[in-house]
């Protein structure tokens, strides 16, 4: 399942009542995570296929 708002930290508090775009989005989760996840935003988000699941 790809990431979304509730799994991303601070994201939705921060950005309440604003917009963030694309690279904050991928940075908040990625800090969250712990973890590079360009090669899962980079299939989800910009590539022609979904992303693998598991």
């Amino acid at each position: 399942m790809p990431p979304s708002s509730a799994s991303c930290g601070r994201g939705p508090g921060e950005y309440r009542h604003g917009n963030a775009g694309t690279g904050q989005l991928i940075a908040l989760c990625e800090e969250t995570s712990g973890k590079d996840l360009s090669e899962l935003f980079g299939t989800w988000l910009f590539g022609e296929k979904k992303p693998a699941q598991g």
